[in-house]
């Protein structure tokens, strides 16, 4: 399975709690990595053991939950190494300085003279150190990648064994300098067994001569902290918690959401499932997600497409705006990229506002750019998708059905519920009836997932605008 590229500019490490930001590419599965420039290591009483070092250097390590795959502190984690073809194992080496100066100096270097050359950590039976199986308790892998110039790296997980043999693979940008990598190990067990990893895997598939690399610190860590009220009580009071890339907000006892690149992609009923079992959002995103139509509207045929992939890759935004006990406003934002290009004004951007309260209404502002230099968007729709149950019902309501009160003529929307308790109602309304006045829901049985589109209104350019509410 692919896992989309991440990479963001080099920012300090502190400043993550406030917002974050990364690039992945466009069709991306997972989202795997935001850029970092590692901290100046601060001074302690007492003695600094290696642990110290690596916590004030990477701040996703506040919580002292994280395991060691490879510092290059110790010259037998080299035994961990090898590279795809025995010809090949000049080509990487232990280097004594040019690493991480705040965590010991230390670090590999590999070379990369084909695509076809791969460093491979683990696959192999060793005596001194061994590449941790069991991920299940972490959330981010991390990793420090020093390039000499732009370039692309691909990354590969590998679970299991044949048959059962899994790979995940992400296709990153690379900076010129240190790059921290941080892989959300969440997406990656979408994809793959966490608790079964046997290899991991570095390569380039765009080198044309001899590339070098430097590889410092790659870790696994448990980076959960709430940053705003009590994610354990039940109380239905609201809170933020960090856990890997991903922010949770939810009400204590009641749901929580997961935003993962500004997308809704967890959603949890907390009243009937307190140990987070089952994601009622598995294989989506709830949305709203802006899409482009193709067909035949008015004959009811039109089909929903993903939106225009208006650049090569995706600057993904973050950020939390307001956090009370009333409310959580975070603001997401896509930024459509050309290439290798900077993230330009005129670039073609996605922007959610998100304002969820307590009783579980979350009202969402989208902005669009509908006009560009590779083209414009002819119609689009606006779409909310779950996990569909066995036992659900769904009601679908178009603008000006006869028959309807004052208060629905202008009004579409969507609803739909489940018998079992454990499968909450989701209530889709679109605020002005114009934007979007048509109102369909389809199912897909491959993936188990219902989605309800709003579309119908004329296009507005440069920018079009929706307001709509999700009541869970």
């Amino acid at each position: 399975m692919g896992m989309g590229g991440l990479h963001s500019p080099k920012t300090s490490a502190g400043t993550r709690r406030a917002g974050s930001a990364c690039l992945l590419g466009c069709g991306a599965l997972l989202a795997v990595l935001a850029g970092c420039q590692p901290m100046t290591l601060g001074h302690r009483a007492g003695a600094v053991t290696q642990a110290d070092r690596l916590r004030n250097c990477y701040s996703d390590l506040h919580t002292g939950r994280f395991t060691v795959i490879a510092d290059f502190e110790q010259t037998r984690q080299m035994e961990l190494f090898h590279a795809s073809a025995s010809e090949q194992a000049s080509l990487y080496q232990l280097s004594l300085t040019g690493g991480i100066a705040a965590t010991g100096g230390r670090c590999l270097r590999a070379e990369f003279r084909s695509p076809g050359d791969e460093l491979i950590a683990g696959g192999l039976e060793t005596s001194q150190w061994n590449l941790p199986r069991d991920w299940r308790d972490y959330d981010l892998l991390l990793m420090s990648v020093r390039a000499p110039a732009a370039t692309a790296l691909q990354l590969s997980l590998v679970s299991g064994q044949n048959p059962f043999r899994a790979l995940a693979d992400s296709r990153i940008p690379l900076q010129t300098g240190w790059n921290l990598l941080r892989l959300d190990l969440a997406d990656a067990a979408e994809h793959l067994a966490l608790d079964d990893i046997r290899e991991l895997r570095w390569s380039l598939p765009e080198v044309t001569g001899s590339t070098v690399l430097f590889l410092d610190d790659i870790l696994l860590c448990n980076n959960r902290a709430d940053l705003f009220g009590d994610s354990r009580a039940e109380d239905g009071g609201l809170y933020l918690r960090c856990h890997g890339r991903r922010w949770d907000i939810g009400a204590g006892g009641r749901f929580e959401l997961g935003l993962l690149n500004g997308q809704i992609r967890y959603w949890y009923n907390l009243a009937e499932d307190r140990f987070r079992v089952r994601n009622l959002l598995e294989g989506s995103v709830l949305g709203p997600s802006v899409v482009a139509l193709t067909g035949d509207e008015a004959a009811g045929t039109a089909a929903v497409e993903s939106f225009p992939s208006w650049g090569e890759r995706i600057l993904a935004r973050q950020r939390l705006l307001e956090a009370s006990p009333v409310r959580m406003v975070v603001a997401c934002e896509w930024v459509f990229l050309a290439g290798d290009g900077p993230a330009a004004p005129d670039r073609p951007s996605l922007k959610w506002t998100q304002t969820l309260y307590p009783n579980g209404e979350l009202y969402v502002h989208v902005e669009c750019t509908t006009e560009t230099p590779e083209g414009s968007a002819e119609s689009l729709g606006l779409a909310v998708s779950r996990r569909a149950g066995t036992q659900m019902n769904s009601v679908c309501h178009s603008t000006s059905q006869l028959g309807d009160a004052g208060k629905l003529l202008h009004v579409p929307y969507a609803f739909t519920c489940g018998q079992e308790t454990t499968e909450p109602g989701l209530l889709f309304v679109v605020h002005d009836g114009r934007a979007a006045p048509v109102m369909r829901c389809s199912r897909d049985e491959t993936t188990g997932r219902a989605t309800f589109v709003a579309f119908g209104g004329d296009v507005q350019n440069p920018l079009q605008q929706w307001d709509c509410l999700l009541a869970l």
